[in-house]
């Protein structure tokens, strides 16, 4: 898999082995984490194939970078989207995990 196509499915699916965005919302998001990824990066340009990096640097793109920008698109577009927990910062997820549990 292309390094591109990597990125497009970790925005897709929320990391994860299932598709959380339709592929409308995620070709709208794609350019906004490649910008971000890029800038991120500086000259070194993230290119190739996605074996070519570990998988803790795939996990860290997503938790650092594609989470932070789908959350804020959601918030943005879809308030109400079944899976912005999905994307959420860790924190916020802790605390809808406690508020589930002690309903």
């Amino acid at each position: 898999m292309k390094v591109e196509e990597k990125i497009y499915q970790l925005i897709k699916t929320a990391n994860s082995e299932f598709n959380v965005l339709n592929d409308a919302d995620t070709k709208e998001i794609y350019p906004l984490c490649i910008n971000e990824i890029n800038k991120s990066f500086d000259n070194y340009k993230l290119r190739g194939l996605s074996s070519d990096y570990p998988e803790d640097f795939w996990n860290l793109v997503f938790n650092g970078q594609i989470k932070n920008i789908v959350y804020k698109w959601i918030n943005e577009n879809c308030p109400e989207a079944w899976y912005k927990m999905m994307y959420a910062p860790t924190e916020e997820q802790d605390k809808f995990m406690n508020e589930q549990l002690n309903k």
